[in-house]
């Protein structure tokens, strides 16, 4: 039993670390993920990191370690009063960089399996599931919200036409994220 809590505490650290050098590589060419003004997207991922970065010593301590971008882009979301964000805009769909796909592919091979176990757990009334992600078996007790979350995410994509479900798939295609839809 420890030992697979190790391999899991492992597997987290990993795709942590992973994620923030990704996102530290965005903020290089861009002040937020989908370009010069703060998305929805932003304001998840700020509400996730600046808990990281303010208040827990150790993960804060591997962000300045590896991403001083990232602190800087807390700070700069903590603070948005001096931004006019109807001056700015969003990139479209096929202008976004590459290195946002880097951050989804991180999504994608550990979230995206975890998401996609849990849903058939839900359905199967499993009060718990595992999978093995990235060599490693994740263990898990069932979250009804987090199959929720799989179904909106879902029925968000199939409201779109056909041709801007193309257009999703085709950014998707290669970083495992295609696989929850």
């Amino acid at each position: 039993m420890l030992a697979q809590a190790t391999k899991q505490l492992i597997l987290i650290e990993s795709s942590f670390n992973r994620f923030l050098i990704a996102f530290n590589e965005h903020l290089i060419t861009s002040r937020f993920l989908l370009g010069d003004k703060p998305s929805s997207a932003d304001f998840a991922f700020f509400g996730q990191i600046s808990q990281i970065v303010n208040f827990d010593p150790t993960p804060r301590e591997i962000c300045h370690k590896l991403a001083p971008r990232v602190i800087a882009w807390v700070e700069l979301m903590n603070d948005l009063s001096g931004l006019n964000s109807d001056e700015n805009q969003w990139v479209e769909l096929e202008q976004i960089p590459e290195s946002i796909k880097s951050i989804l592919s991180e999504f994608g091979k550990l979230y995206a399996p975890l998401l996609l176990e849990n849903a058939k757990a839900v359905q199967n009334e499993s009060p718990d599931w595992e999978v093995n992600v990235d060599g490693a078996i994740w263990k898990q007790k069932t979250f009804s919200y987090q199959a929720k979350c799989l179904k909106w995410i879902k029925e968000e994509f199939c409201a779109l036409n056909e041709k801007d479900q193309q257009r999703v798939k085709a950014f998707l295609n290669g970083t495992d994220c295609e696989q929850i839809l």
